[in-house]
């Protein structure tokens, strides 16, 4: 199993886009609501969205890639 790419929520996109790219991201996508990074190290990647609040539902969201999702839970 690879973790794809995490997405975080972010109320201000352009600060948080300097954040990251000072962190070492490298950024791939850049939109008005949304910016994606490639990670300095391995082949994940991460994002951010734009959102009013970064409590409630607005939270985290996490993929993973596998083959099979079966096969990788029967182990």
């Amino acid at each position: 199993m690879n973790l794809n790419q995490v997405t975080l929520p972010a109320i201000n996109i352009a600060e948080s886009v300097a954040f990251y790219k000072k962190m070492g991201f490298i950024q791939i996508v850049e939109a008005d609501h949304y910016a994606r990074f490639e990670c300095p190290q391995g082949e994940a990647t991460f994002s951010i969205h734009k959102t009013e609040q970064t409590h409630g539902n607005n939270g985290c969201v996490i993929y993973f890639e596998t083959e099979s999702v079966s096969s990788q839970a029967a182990t």
